[in-house]
């Protein structure tokens, strides 16, 4: 990285955009999320580059590999990314587990030999952090609560329906009985 930014200083390593189409992903933390980077300057002697930026953060170096020999370097050991060649023109980024911290923008830059580097589309990641995760599930478990206890006082109610009608026609009944017995007297 350091290398391609001294070259791009220099002059010797010049910048570009392809595709500058932007796609939103949203997931949940835990989900593994996979992130495709087409091109048809992808080829035998490409490298594929990798970054991942924060707002208005400079971008960050995820990885780069050299297409034909599906082989990455990563400046550091980041278990949960992979990257995978699907054809000639897609690669694409594989983060497992995803987490809050890796909500960002992922672009790929494909780079001939060592020359101009061409970004292609970039995707916006949002993972929901943590606690509004659990702070959902609570809610759900919650809603789910209200539902059931209602339909049991839904339940409730009709037996106390069922009650009211049942003591309804008895006394109507009882009533029916007396008014019966009282005319029959007369």
């Amino acid at each position: 990285m350091v290398l391609a930014l001294l070259l791009c200083v220099v002059g010797l390593l010049s910048v570009s955009g392809g595709s500058q189409a932007t796609l939103m992903l949203e997931a949940e933390p835990g989900d593994n999320v996979t992130l495709h980077c087409h091109s048809n300057l992808i080829d035998g002697s490409s490298y594929i580059h990798w970054f991942k930026q924060i707002k208005t953060s400079a971008p960050e170096f995820l990885l780069f590999m050299l297409y034909s020999a599906h082989v990455s370097k990563r400046p550091h050991d980041f278990e949960r990314i992979m990257v995978f060649v699907n054809n000639s023109t897609t690669v694409s980024l594989i983060i497992r587990e995803v987490r809050s911290a890796d909500s960002g923008l992922y672009y790929c830059g494909i780079q001939k030999s060592y020359g101009q580097i061409t970004f292609s589309s970039a995707t916006l990641l949002q993972v929901k952090d943590e606690e509004a995760h659990e702070a959902d599930e609570r809610h759900e478990a919650e809603e789910a609560e209200e539902v059931e206890e209602a339909e049991e006082g839904e339940g409730s109610s009709f037996n106390i329906f069922f009650i009211l009608t049942v003591i309804f026609v008895v006394a109507t009944v009882v009533l029916s009985a007396l008014l019966i017995l009282l005319k029959a007297r007369k």
